[in-house]
């Protein structure tokens, strides 16, 4: 149904104009601020914990602010498959060009801050070797879609089922890695319950991370890129690559020691993304602890 709904849309656009996606997506992201109030409670308990001195109204603003925000990627996505007219900034780029001209594998940490999804289809137009590995819903029908998307675009996808994470999935992974390209995957979500996780800090309370990212740079012994890709206006991004964190083991520190180490790493990058662009927090589901 929603895949059905997804392309009437952008049949309606391509007819009447992106004015009537625009609109048709703004009422929908309003549709679930007012009748799903469970997942606006989600994040108003969220801006409550990155904003503590501010009122309660305040708290439900970003979450309104957030929801219709969010609407902003599936219009940025239109535009990509249809017009290509996405213009973005970026810093620190030079780092995993560098990386990419040497045949060095590395994992690129992408965060639900801005939109990961924009960020890997422009970086495979800069010819990045990207390797996409995503989380498989039951039921899924938008997500199919997009996919399917990423793949035409160039984007290589591994696409692991919920609670089945294949050996097979890692090996090829890891195959990846050592030819030299580039392994994305999502530092703040879990791709399924039953996924090893890392216990560190975000903004001074506890959280889960899935380990998987940061096990596959420390056995590999390739660094990792945390990524950031804002929305700065309608089809507009700036991109934010910080300089590489040496993910390898180190004299003395155990496996484990070095993971947890590389995730305070990355969520003190996280904390401050999130502080800069703060209805931008596209992570709907409960995160701190």
């Amino acid at each position: 149904m929603i895949n059905l709904f997804y392309q009437i849309l952008v049949f309606c656009s391509r007819r009447w104009g992106l004015w009537f996606f625009y609109a048709a997506v703004h009422t929908v992201a309003t549709g679930y601020f007012l009748f799903f109030p469970s997942r606006v409670a989600v994040s108003v308990r969220f801006y409550r914990t990155l904003f503590p001195n501010r009122p309660g109204g305040y708290h439900i603003w970003c979450a309104w602010k957030q929801f219709h925000g969010f609407t902003g990627l599936y219009i940025d996505r239109y535009l990509l498959e249809h017009s290509k007219t996405i213009r973005y900034t970026a810093r620190g780029i030079e780092h995993l060009e560098a990386c990419v001209k040497q045949h060095k594998g590395a994992v690129l940490l992408m965060s639900h801050v801005g939109s990961w999804e924009v960020a890997a289809r422009l970086l495979r137009q800069q010819g990045v070797p990207l390797l996409l590995i995503m989380g498989e819903k039951e039921k899924e029908q938008i997500e199919a879609v997009q996919k399917q998307s990423l793949r035409q675009n160039g984007v290589q996808v591994i696409s692991g089922s919920p609670g089945r994470q294949s050996p097979m999935e890692i090996i090829e992974a890891m195959g990846y890695l050592r030819k030299g390209w580039v392994l994305s995957m999502a530092g703040d979500r879990f791709r399924d319950h039953g996924q090893a996780a890392v216990e560190t800090t975000f903004l001074g309370r506890p959280v889960r991370l899935p380990k998987a990212p940061f096990a596959l740079a420390s056995i590999a012994g390739v660094p990792v890129f945390v990524f950031f890709a804002f929305r700065t206006g309608p089809g507009r991004y700036r991109f934010v690559i910080h300089p590489p964190i040496a993910a390898g083991m180190e004299k003395g520190v155990s496996r484990n020691r070095q993971i947890e180490k590389t995730a305070r790493q990355y969520t003190r990058l996280l904390e401050k993304a999130v502080f800069s662009y703060p209805h931008q927090w596209y992570h709907f589901t409960p995160f701190i602890k």
